[in-house]
């Protein structure tokens, strides 16, 4: 039997679908190079902490000898960026990183199987956090993607 994941074929069309709902914001494949003209982004496969792209479970059904299912999260950020420390700018920021989120959900609601790359691809489990210096604001929404599909 061959076994195949299809977290790499996942994560390459999570990038697709979200660079194509936000057209004019940067999405990066893995963590997102330093660069402080970018105000607006989004990272697949990268979890802002330790580097984990995805975290998966297999499950072989009994003797079967064909493909066995994988559950897995892939995890996601999106984030907005000011160099305005005003309460203004903090709102606008969180608003955008929103706007930002709700398109990627609504990618994931119009193609929830990522081209027949996977069965279901979910938004899930949503952190916000929100950042404040004298040099500007940050909104940063880290997000996993839950895709249930069949090894290849």
């Amino acid at each position: 039997m061959n076994w195949g994941s299809t977290i790499p074929a996942a994560i390459s069309a999570l990038v697709t679908a979200f660079q194509e709902a936000n057209p004019n914001v940067q999405v990066s494949d893995g963590p997102l190079l330093a660069d402080e003209s970018i105000l607006e982004s989004i990272t697949v496969g990268f979890d802002g902490g330790d580097g984990k792209a995805a975290q998966a479970e297999l499950m072989q059904d009994g003797w079967a000898s064909g493909p066995a299912q994988e559950q897995y999260t892939v995890f996601c950020s999106c984030s907005a960026l000011s160099g305005d420390p005003s309460d203004t700018a903090q709102s606008d920021v969180r608003a955008t990183a929103f706007e930002i989120l709700d398109n990627c959900s609504n990618a994931l609601a119009t193609d929830p199987t990522l081209g027949d790359v996977v069965l279901r691809a979910l938004p899930r489990d949503v952190t916000v956090t929100q950042l404040k210096d004298t040099d500007g604001v940050a909104c940063i929404i880290r997000f996993g993607v839950q895709i249930e599909a069949f090894t290849r």
